[in-house]
């Protein structure tokens, strides 16, 4: 009885700061929707596909120079936080600050070597603003997912997915008023880079002011480093498989069929991508409690937690669907006319979304359990063939081939990993687990 008490309670809190997430992550949606339809409407479909192909660029590079610390710091800090390791929980932080600044700069510059060296009139301006981008969007990911551990949602979540995409929104609408609708793609992104470097320091002002970050200044142990070390590359190999497809997809779609058709072709990805509002919500909060309850050995806990999170995930993601064929043609020709062009490539890449909802949080139950061998080897299966294919599929199918081949890669993972689950680790974390949730809650 004290048990099923104490999992009531756990379940409560996640769903109390499930809806924090949620209700945040819903503005930030709204505004992350309204950011991009305000850059395409000011820069026109041509710079978008340009800028698209910019931004997806920055987001790879990002990712690539992570080095997986967002993951790791919650797989570590969360068990560290449960046996009471303080010291080693600032130790495992300072380490990600550290790898995750050396590695974004370093794949940047990476990245701009290539990149003048290969292009045949290259746009220097647009190079290195796409570099100093992705070291903003690696540095404020990882300051927020170190939020989450040592401070709250709040605070995590609110600067970058609330301020910052709000005061993009003005910039934009200034420009749109102000009728100075000429700034080329290149000075959008600077603008978004420099934006989100004052975003990071506001939040780090703000952990301050709070006293979250007198941790810092207090003495911490890395004698686990080489443990830390050891497990950062399979979560490296699974952020850049996951995170960087879609990105890779934009990319492959702007040098195959050029900026006028990667542009819609973004706009059906980034707006179908909203269905996974929750779960992204979910997965925020999830995952050092996952890591804190396997710590525990309380298996029962990981079990209810997972199949809550794919109901609740999921029926948001089958309600955005059904919006989405109903007026998917409208909302995409908030874009720009034409846009409406990829309503087809929206519509398949929603149901590959809606349908990874619907299966639960896979990848941060087998990366908190340990599994992270076995989920690299189907990511890199279907994704690897998803990527491998999408030349192809885009030279015979266009957009809508891209979306066929992005979703075969996102589907695919997703069924591997939900049948490993529950053939390996005896856990069903779908939404065909809510039985087992209403039982609970009786």
């Amino acid at each position: 009885m004290i048990k099923k008490l104490s999992l009531d309670s756990k379940l409560t809190s996640l769903f109390f700061k499930m809806s924090n997430a949620f209700f945040i992550k819903t503005g930030s949606a709204g505004l992350s929707f309204l950011m991009f339809v305000l850059l395409a409407r000011v820069m026109g479909q041509q710079s978008y596909g340009i800028f698209a192909a910019a931004f997806s660029s920055a987001t790879f590079l990002a990712v690539c120079g992570g080095f997986g610390q967002q993951t790791l710091i919650h797989r570590f800090g969360g068990l560290y936080i449960a046996k009471g390791k303080q010291n080693l929980l600032i130790g495992v932080i300072k380490n990600g600050y550290l790898l995750v600044t050396f590695g974004c700069f370093f794949i940047s510059f990476i990245y701009f070597l290539w990149a003048t060296l290969n292009f045949g009139n290259p746009n220097i301006n647009l190079i290195i603003g796409t570099c100093f981008l992705a070291v903003s969007i690696g540095l404020v990911e990882y300051q927020a997912r170190v939020a989450i551990l040592i401070s709250n949602v709040s605070v995590a979540l609110i600067p970058r997915d609330i301020i910052w995409r709000l005061i993009i929104v003005i910039l934009t609408s200034i420009a749109i008023f102000s009728n100075k609708t000429t700034i080329f793609a290149s000075n959008w992104i600077w603008i978004l880079a420099f934006t989100l470097f004052a975003i990071l320091f506001f939040q780090i002002h703000w952990m301050r002011s709070n006293g979250d970050q007198k941790i810092f200044f207090t003495k911490s142990e890395k004698y686990d480093r080489p443990v830390w070390l050891r497990a950062m590359w399979g979560l490296w190999f699974v952020a850049i498989i996951t995170r960087s497809t879609g990105a890779l997809s934009v990319v492959i779609a702007e040098n195959m069929l050029g900026p006028n058709s990667a542009a819609p072709y973004f706009a059906a990805l980034r707006t179908s991508q909203l269905l996974t509002l929750f779960q992204i919500a979910a997965t925020i909060i999830v995952t050092p409690m996952i890591s804190r309850e396997i710590g525990n050995n309380n298996e029962a806990a990981v079990k209810k937690i997972c199949s809550f999170v794919a109901c609740i995930s999921g029926g948001a993601a089958l309600i955005g669907l059904l919006l989405f064929y109903l007026l998917g043609s409208n909302i995409l020709n908030l874009f720009g006319i034409g846009f409406d062009v990829a309503i087809v490539p929206m519509l398949i890449l929603s149901c590959g979304y809606a349908a990874s909802c619907l299966l639960g949080p896979i990848q941060p139950l087998l990366q908190m359990k340990g599994h992270d061998r076995s989920l690299l080897i189907m990511l890199v299966f279907s994704n690897g063939i998803s990527l491998a294919i999408m030349p192809l599929a885009i030279r015979y199918g266009g957009i809508e081939g891209a979306s066929l081949a992005l979703v075969l890669g996102l589907s695919g993972w997703s069924i591997l990993g939900w049948i490993y689950s529950r053939k390996i680790l005896r856990i069903d974390p779908s939404i065909f687990g809510i039985l087992r949730v209403f039982r609970f809650f009786r």
